[in-house]
């Protein structure tokens, strides 16, 4: 009977209540992130081959390679690299470019490939690719180690 009483009271619907709320917080807390690693990729200039995008492929090991298509640049002997941030399932490659300020400005499209040096371990991978200096990013995912090339579309 004086269970039936409490159930019934205020002090237990305020209970019930405080719990309810701190187990709906415990559920929309959002995860802890891993480590970041960070990578970095220099870029060889290559001649353009008229496509368009951003081709990643892996070998077996899990070491990442690219090759940017069609990339606008203002001196052919213009240097473009990459820092490679990892977390978790996420890479966020971000690309630079490093003018010779002194060169004759002669505007030129190339072919850029990367590869990166350290293998990363298996599984899918989420990935964003930012090139701040052209305003140009993609994404997507891709699945590490894999044979098949993956396309990238590069929006400005």
């Amino acid at each position: 009977m004086i269970l039936l009483a409490f159930i019934g009271s205020l002090e237990f619907y305020v209970i019930a209540f405080a719990v309810a709320i701190a187990l709906v917080a415990l559920m929309a807390r959002p995860a802890d992130k891993g480590e970041a690693q960070t990578l970095f990729a220099r870029g060889v200039a290559n001649e353009p081959s008229g496509e368009d995008g951003i081709v990643m492929t892996t070998d077996s090991d899990g070491r990442l390679e690219w090759t940017r298509h069609g990339v606008h640049l203002d001196t052919p002997d213009c240097q473009v690299n990459c820092a490679i941030t990892v977390i978790d399932n996420d890479i966020k490659v971000i690309e630079r470019k490093a003018d010779d300020k002194l060169a004759e400005i002669c505007h030129t499209d190339r072919d850029i490939h990367f590869s990166c040096l350290q293998a990363l371990r298996p599984g899918r991978y989420h990935l964003y690719y930012e090139a701040s200096w052209s305003g140009e990013w993609a994404s997507g995912y891709i699945r590490i180690p894999t044979s098949l090339p993956k396309r990238l579309d590069v929006h400005m």
